[in-house]
């Protein structure tokens, strides 16, 4: 008996614990809880384990899907420094000049900071004069091949005998100067930025000022690492190789049938369709005018190395890759994914026969450039990636037409015409094309379109007033016409939902009227910002908050009873757009101060 009283015991406080935690978020104890953030559920007051183990849960999309998740801030960041800390490699090479002599290497030496036995001993000599071209130095390979790029360089170092010490660093082929760094008995990183001015860009260390007949210099030496920008990120160690962090990737991909639940909450949307042609290859069924591509150059949003290289023809004008594109007569919305190199602005430009409609961005610093006959958006994904996107103003002509991508030298919206040098680079993946007024998750294509099937999520769940409604969610991709949570159907239902441009409301049908809509005293939602909503349901009393503000209340309103509970559906005319970030129904009317509580 004792047993058994035991693991009884232990049940009651894990779903005591689960639901104490919702009732001090809410304010008041839900009778069902979601958090689709932690995958964690309360049905009919009890933990019941994950969202989808909810009892009569259902969902159902028949197609795989793509997901933005918060990415790792280092994503996409790449050590090419080869044998990071194997310094006596033969990627790393001795130099001297005039009577210096070559440095002594000795390798696994001492504790390293990782406390490994991997530093590398390092001892500098100087036999002859006091110029700079007589030290002992040496320099290590790196595994890129870039030009006119970014880059800092950060490494270990460490006394190893001696009160002091000075160094230089330098990215050979490069327009740094080397700098001498003080070296002291404590392991420190230090870093410098440089820009390379070779194709093949290396790092030297040697002795740097000037020094008498016979100085030397024993230092310790780690963790060397050559990348793009100008900030040190998380070390990466190599050997043969580059290394890139592709862990937290910003696009995640789901099954069909499987909740798309990431760290921004579970994406919810309506069907959507790519009618855009080998969505990541740009060289298959593109048509290169003045420009190269190459492929798979680069680790992509998410996480495989197939990113496009762009790269503008030397001595060549109007430098794009273009899809020839049969338009229908509707608005359309292009979106694709493009990551700066070393040419700051890139276009997007359809054609319909008729009108062009084009949008200019600026990939060094996120912004939106020039525009004509177009809205647009950029939106930084991780990685140096963003997410470029252009709406038309109007509705395409029916007619044969093209969409192109350029390489652009100024913040124009057209295909500027210009002479390049054949060293400007952008990199390009997922391109999409939608009959829509906004983009959606990405979906690949290879030699035709494609298509999501959208999501539906239910649960059963006979309700009639009173009750209360709660759902915690951010906008995914457009903030108009949002359908949050709702019981039934238009015919007889209720729920929240966000019209355009304005704050969540409440409402309530029956037999195919609305009887209720009340909104909210806040503001309207923010794409990918979070935001709360609480509704009460009660016979001639129901009432809307969001964001802790309330709205006015509904007196002459008798909501109907319902079956089904339908989380973002497309119920009141609403789009599919959302991530929903937790939800909850409370089997009473919350008052004032609680529905206050419960959205703030």
């Amino acid at each position: 008996m004792k047993g058994r009283s035991r693991i009884r015991t232990r049940g009651r406080i894990g779903s005591i614990s689960l639901l104490s935690r919702a009732t001090a978020s809410l304010g008041v104890a839900p009778l069902h809880y979601w958090n689709f953030m932690s995958d964690r559920a309360i049905f009919a007051g009890k933990d019941v384990g994950g969202v989808t183990s909810t009892p009569g849960w259902s969902f159902t999309r028949a197609s795989t899907g793509f997901a933005n998740q918060v990415p790792n801030t280092e994503f996409g960041s790449q050590n090419i420094m080869l044998q990071s800390q194997t310094l006596t490699d033969a990627a790393w090479t001795n130099s001297v000049g005039g009577t210096g002599s070559a440095a002594t290497r000795t390798a696994n030496y001492a504790a390293a900071p990782d406390g490994t036995t991997t530093a590398t001993r390092v001892q500098f000599a100087l036999n002859g004069g006091a110029t700079a071209s007589d030290v002992s130095r040496i320099s290590g390979a790196t595994a890129g091949s870039l030009n006119g790029v970014g880059y800092v360089i950060s490494f270990w170092a460490k006394l190893n005998t001696g009160s002091s010490a000075s160094i230089s660093i330098q990215g050979i082929g490069t327009t740094l100067a080397s700098t001498p760094i003080a070296i002291t008995n404590v392991w420190t990183r230090y870093s410098i930025t440089c820009t390379t001015a070779s194709t093949t860009p290396s790092v030297l260390i040697g002795l740097r000022g000037t020094f008498s007949t016979g100085d030397t210099m024993d230092v310790l030496l780690w963790g060397f690492q050559f990348e793009l920008g100008s900030t040190a990120t998380t070390y990466k160690p190599t050997t043969s190789s580059a290394v890139t962090d592709v862990s937290g990737p910003p696009l995640v991909s789901f099954g069909s049938g499987v909740l798309r639940r990431t760290n921004k909450g579970a994406l919810i949307e309506g069907a959507a369709t790519n009618l855009c042609l080998q969505s990541q290859t740009f060289g298959t069924t593109w048509t290169l005018g003045s420009a190269t591509q190459t492929a798979d150059q680069y680790v992509a949003p998410d996480a495989t190395t197939t990113g496009d290289q762009l790269t503008a023809g030397a001595g060549l004008s109007t430098h794009f890759t273009t899809q020839a594109f049969t338009w229908t007569a509707a608005i359309h919305t292009v979106s694709v994914y493009a990551k700066y190199v070393n040419n700051r602005w890139f276009a997007i430009t359809t054609f319909d026969g008729t009108t062009s409609r084009n949008a200019s961005f600026d990939l060094q610093n996120g912004v939106v450039g020039a525009l004509t006959n177009a809205t647009s958006t950029i939106t930084s994904v991780g990685g140096g990636w963003y997410r470029c996107t252009m709406t038309g103003s109007t509705a395409m002509a029916a007619a044969a037409g093209n969409i192109a991508f350029n390489v652009n030298a100024t913040n124009v919206a057209t295909n500027e015409s210009y002479t390049a040098l054949g060293t400007e680079i952008i990199g390009l993946w997922g391109a999409q094309i939608e009959a829509s007024a906004f983009p959606t998750s990405y979906i690949p294509t290879t030699t035709a379109s494609a298509t999501r099937a959208a999501d539906v999520a239910t649960a059963p769940d006979a309700r009639s007033a009173p009750f209360s409604m709660f759902v915690e969610f951010a906008p995914a991709f457009t903030t108009s016409g949002l359908d949050l949570i709702a019981y039934d159907t238009l015919t007889n239902g209720s729920g929240i939902y966000v019209p355009g441009a304005s704050p969540p409301f409440g409402w309530v049908r029956e037999a195919g009227v609305t009887t209720a809509n009340v909104s909210g005293g806040g503001s309207a939602p923010v794409i990918d910002v979070a935001m709360k909503a609480a509704v009460r349901f009660a016979v001639n009393d129901t009432r809307a908050a969001n964001s802790g503000l309330l709205g006015a209340a509904d007196t002459v309103v008798s909501p109907p009873s319902t079956t089904t509970l339908k989380f973002a559906p497309s119920v009141f005319g609403g789009t599919q757009s959302v991530y929903l970030r937790s939800a909850a129904i409370f089997n009473s009317a919350l008052n004032d101060a609680a529905l206050v509580r419960a959205s703030t």
